[in-house]
């Protein structure tokens, strides 16, 4: 049994572009504010830009337009009410403008009024008011206190962004993979909780760079140790010492059945690969400070143990370990959840989540 370590995974042939995807990045120094308003940027909610549409359909823009024109010219809202001097009124007797105030009578509204007459700049337009036409998208400054209803907004206490599709290699250096991140809302109402953290997980395994032909073996991997982490900005938070972290199923096993192929001899005939559900990651007792605006990000680490039985290859058992690549992919989409097996069969069955992606106080 062999317990994989940097070196042997990077010459299984890990990219550098895996690297980068699964988020595995050295440390740097810490600038608190900086890290906190980067990972809440991710919460912010952008305004909608609504476009406005007209609720009654029966009756056109203009007509809407025009209903709204004669509410506003029965009012007065001109900075001079009741003081014109007298270029004001010498202008009111040049225009024939003599009611300036619309008088607001039941007879008013069966009377045209030239938009000119009501000093209205523009092209000149008859304006009638029509009773039958709602008035629609009028904004009104006054307000009337003690009248109005109390909204409440169910605000929740947190929330969670999961990674989807994140890639999560065996134990690097120490490093960790992020898995999602926990924003705590102004609305959150204790100090402090103890959580329940379950997300699903794929596991995939790969074998490359396989020159013979290993018909007939049998790999097992099974995840141990398994470590699931709660950091601060850059910082690891250290309360969680009754904290458990587990997989529904921690162990796959694989035979191998490449199909031999001698048309093509550039192709990688005996490589192998596999896609397959493993349940959920679950974390118990996560305790958590939960001061308002608080963010937190939720990493794995984990080392994965290779076995390899029934090998009747010239190649050995070493040798094809180091060639074989194992990983861990938290919240999956449809694809990537896919069971997928090429030159190879599971021996082992799978496990769909139970729970998905949740986050309860417990």
């Amino acid at each position: 049994m062999t317990t994989y370590s940097d070196s042997d995974i990077i010459s299984a042939g890990f990219s550098y572009q895996e690297l980068v995807s699964a988020n595995i990045t050295p440390n740097f120094v810490d600038d608190s504010v900086y890290i906190q308003r980067r990972l809440r940027a991710q919460f912010n909610i952008p305004l909608i830009r609504n476009s406005v549409e007209n609720p009654y359909t029966q009756f056109t823009k203009e007509q809407l337009d025009m209903r709204r024109k004669m509410e506003v010219l029965k009012y007065d809202t001109g900075s001079k009410k009741g003081k014109l001097t007298k270029k004001d009124k010498w202008a009111q007797l040049v225009r024939g403008n003599y009611n300036t105030n619309r008088m607001s009578i039941p007879a008013d509204a069966r009377v045209s009024l030239s938009s000119i007459t009501a000093g209205i700049p523009g092209d000149p337009i008859q304006m009638v008011e029509n009773s039958q036409v709602p008035l629609y998208g009028l904004k009104s400054n006054n307000s009337a206190p003690g009248t109005g209803t109390e909204y409440v907004e169910d605000v929740p206490d947190w929330s969670v962004s999961y990674d989807i599709n994140r890639i999560c290699f065996p134990l690097l250096a120490q490093n960790t993979t992020k898995l999602s991140t926990l924003y705590i809302r102004p609305s959150i109402k204790s100090p402090y909780y103890t959580y329940r953290y379950t997300t699903p997980i794929v596991a995939n395994i790969q074998g490359v760079y396989l020159p013979i032909d290993t018909s007939g073996s049998i790999i097992t991997a099974t995840v141990s140790p398994l470590v699931f982490k709660v950091y601060y900005n850059e910082s690891q938070v250290q309360n969680n010492i009754n904290m458990v972290s587990s997989l529904t199923n921690n162990t796959v096993q694989i035979k191998l059945t490449p199909q031999v192929d001698t048309t093509d001899p550039t192709i990688e005939t005996y490589n192998f690969s596999a896609n397959i559900k493993i349940g959920d990651l679950i974390a118990n007792n996560v305790f958590l400070y939960t001061s308002p605006n608080y963010v937190y990000t939720f990493r794995l680490s984990y080392n994965v143990d290779i076995n390899i039985t029934g090998s009747n290859s010239a190649m050995s058992s070493a040798n094809i370990e180091k060639r074989i690549q194992y990983r861990l992919i938290s919240n999956p989409d449809t694809a990537s959840s896919s069971l997928n097996q090429v030159n190879c069969v599971f021996l082992t069955n799978e496990v769909p989540s139970a729970n998905g992606n949740s986050l309860i106080s417990i």
